[in-house]
């Protein structure tokens, strides 16, 4: 039996992601900002017009790290996926495994001539795991659990990424 899977904006993290027939803007969100005092912002850039993908991030307050990089010079968008375990072990439908998990998916780009690729967001929420327990007696013995929509927001922003420069997306 296929198990019930909730998803809620609440339980992920993203960034604010905005855009017009130009540019496309994301920026860390405000909760996040808010969390670490506002001593931590990134944003990300990528305009039309100019050829340009511009990452900018702020660090304790004033220290401001900026990079500029030519759609030209992108090889591929991408998506990288990290399951982060949060101490809970036990049977899953994939087997033994972690039953309690943060997913955390990077959309990055792929520059040339760079051997590592350039991390634009991250994007961090609940994953889905069949939780079960009380879960289960409360519903009627049905499979049920919650996730975050990291997984699709991260999607749909590679996806953006990838229509704005022009370049590949290997989802």
């Amino acid at each position: 039996m296929e198990p019930y899977i909730l998803e809620s904006s609440f339980l992920q993290r993203s960034p604010r992601v905005w855009y017009n027939e130009n540019d496309l803007y994301a920026r860390t969100s405000r909760w996040y900002q808010f969390l670490n005092l506002c001593s931590y912002c990134r944003t990300v850039q990528v305009l039309k017009e100019k050829q340009q993908v511009i990452i900018r991030v702020r660090k304790f307050w004033f220290i401001i790290n900026s990079t500029t990089i030519p759609f030209n010079e992108i090889e591929f968008v991408e998506r990288y996926h990290w399951d982060v375990c949060k101490g809970q072990i036990g049977l899953t439908p994939d087997g033994f495994g972690a039953t309690r998990v943060t997913e955390v998916w990077y959309v990055r780009i792929v520059v040339k001539g760079m051997p590592l690729p350039v991390n634009l967001f991250r994007f961090t929420g609940t994953g889905s795991r069949i939780i079960g327990g009380w879960w289960q007696m409360i519903i009627g013995g049905l499979p049920f659990d919650i996730e975050g929509m990291q997984d699709s927001k991260s999607d749909s922003y590679a996806k953006l990424v990838a229509a704005y420069t022009g370049a590949d997306y290997k989802g």
